[in-house]
């Protein structure tokens, strides 16, 4: 009994003929007892068993993709220097839950954050045809002493910060594929592929407060605290 036609959120299915037969002969040329497909269609499977009794059964099955999200690797957020980092999950789906309550695809974490301790950020995206995909990552918040070696190491630089009406980015050594900001509801509020070393923004409609900046360059992805006064 292959069980009755049935609809999967999954990129391949195992079907199981059950362990009383000797001989098995799928539609699809398999010979096992089970059969793992990766394609919609309708699957039949002839048993025989040790005594020479034959069985039949045909399963129809639908496989819709089952969404991929990727949060990353987890990471450290030190809270003596107020570090934020932007969480996305993708412009691909068409919803998304995250364990926040948020319901965007982007989330800032580390704001506000003043305790010591692991905190695991979860997001649930569902995809146009229903199916759901799951992700975490877990955000280790310490109090680092000493020079803050993410600003230290990295090329990227924005200035002035705090801005008023203008603010410039750089990448020393190399060149910027791309600049995000986002607000702290992780709203995307501007994108620019500047193709080169220097970027200058017009924040003077922009209202006052903080914004979270990405910075992507041939080199690094590096991520920035920009305050509009």
């Amino acid at each position: 009994d292959l069980g009755p036609d049935s609809t999967y959120c999954a990129n391949e299915f195992v079907i199981d003929a059950g362990g009383d037969g000797a001989i098995y002969v799928w539609s699809d040329g398999n010979s096992s007892q089970t059969n793992t497909v990766t394609n919609s269609g309708n699957y039949s499977v002839t048993v025989t068993s040790d005594d020479g009794c034959i069985a039949e059964d045909d399963i129809n099955l639908t496989l819709l993709e089952a969404p991929v999200v990727d949060l990353g690797e987890n990471f450290k957020l030190c809270i003596s220097f107020n570090q934020t980092q932007l969480l996305s999950a993708g412009n691909s789906f068409a919803s998304y839950l995250w364990s926040t309550g948020a319901t965007t695809s982007n989330i800032v974490v580390g704001s506000g954050v003043t305790a010591v301790g692991n905190q695991t950020y979860t997001v649930t995206v569902t995809g146009d045809n229903g199916c759901e995909g799951e992700d975490a990552v877990v955000v280790e918040y310490s109090m680092c002493v000493g020079i803050d070696e993410d600003l230290a190491n990295s090329n990227v630089s924005l200035f002035p910060n705090p801005a008023n009406d203008l603010v410039t980015f750089t990448a020393e050594g190399s060149t910027i594929a791309e600049v995000q900001i986002f607000d702290l509801t992780g709203k995307m509020i501007y994108s620019n592929y500047p193709s080169s070393s220097r970027l200058e923004v017009n924040t003077s409609n922009y209202a006052s407060g903080t914004y979270i900046v990405k910075v992507i360059t041939e080199n690094e992805s590096a991520t920035r605290r920009l305050i509009v006064q």
